[in-house]
């Protein structure tokens, strides 16, 4: 009769047997995380589409800033700031288009409750593009408070500080104001609110230039730049247009008085960097002018 044998199940086989299986379950964690896009971890939010002169960004949990490029993908919750001069424009990944004006801070990121967002620090200017978006943005404070949201399909042109200028050059938005009253921006209107949450509603909406625009001369001599409004008081008849080379409004390039029914003005432009202004002509000659509109555009090769 044969003798049986036994099989003797020692330590060293038993730890064999749990490494084994715990590296099963990690393999299979690891295929479902890539069958399931859902679980998949956002890593980047945004490209850079266009930048000007000195721009950083700053990643999550680190203290260094590096110069951001064309084309650069920025990581989810990175802060990106611009300086003097400069401006970037970011495409997020929901097809947002942000424009960041010089001396302006955001983060850009994906949030359960909200989607894709961004977060304003103080004292930024920036241009909110969903021309062709399906989807809505939040926008957030510097305090992560909801400040925003503008719907599908707008232009908004946004300065957030301790006062908000706002404009929609084309659809809507919905501004939050601080007793969180629901302020609508509908579309080719323009207001204030100053820091006690007062709104002022603007004497004109200015469409065009946006600021920190950059235009192309391609090849032309002259650029034409199209300066557009729409008046928001019967009362406003003439404006006072005028375009600088300094950002201290001291070397005029041109200083024009027009008809404010007019609705647009053309000036045709060499390349450079240029200030211009928009000002209300008052009939008390000793008084000044009231500024309604103020900003910057470039002209490039």
């Amino acid at each position: 009769m044969a003798e049986k044998k036994y099989r003797v199940v020692t330590k060293k086989n038993v730890i064999c047997l749990v490494l084994m299986l715990l590296f099963s379950c990690f393999f299979i964690f690891l295929f479902i995380r890539q069958i399931m896009p859902g679980q998949k971890k956002l890593v980047y939010v945004a490209a850079v589409k266009d930048v000007r002169n000195n721009c950083s960004e700053k990643i999550v949990k680190s203290e260094i800033w590096n110069l951001i490029s064309k084309n650069d993908f920025i990581e989810n919750r990175s802060t990106i700031r611009t300086s003097e001069n400069s401006f970037v424009e970011l495409a997020l990944t929901s097809g947002v288009r942000v424009t960041l004006g010089e001396i302006s801070g955001c983060i850009a990121y994906y949030d359960k409750e909200y989607g894709f967002a961004i977060q304003l620090e103080d004292n930024t200017k920036v241009i909110i593009n969903l021309l062709n978006c399906e989807n809505s943005l939040i926008v957030t404070g510097s305090d992560f408070n909801k400040l925003m949201e503008v719907k599908p399909g707008s232009l908004i042109e946004f300065k957030y500080g301790e006062s908000i200028d706002a404009t929609a050059i084309k659809g809507e938005a919905m501004i939050y104001g601080k007793a969180l009253n629901e302020i609508k921006l509908s579309e080719k209107s323009s207001f204030e609110i100053n820091s006690s949450g007062l709104v002022l509603r603007k004497a004109i909406t200015v469409l065009s230039p946006v600021f920190e625009k950059d235009f192309s001369k391609m090849g032309a001599e002259l650029y034409p730049v199209e300066f557009s409004w729409i008046k928001n008081n019967d009362s406003v008849k003439k404006l006072r247009l005028e375009v600088y080379k300094d950002s201290y409004f001291v070397h005029p390039v041109l200083q024009e008085d027009v008809d404010a029914s007019v609705l647009k003005y053309t000036v045709k432009l060499d390349e450079g960097s240029y200030f211009w202004r928009i000002l209300l002509p008052s009939e008390d000659k000793e008084k000044e002018m009231q500024v309604l509109a103020s900003d910057r555009f470039y002209i490039s090769r």
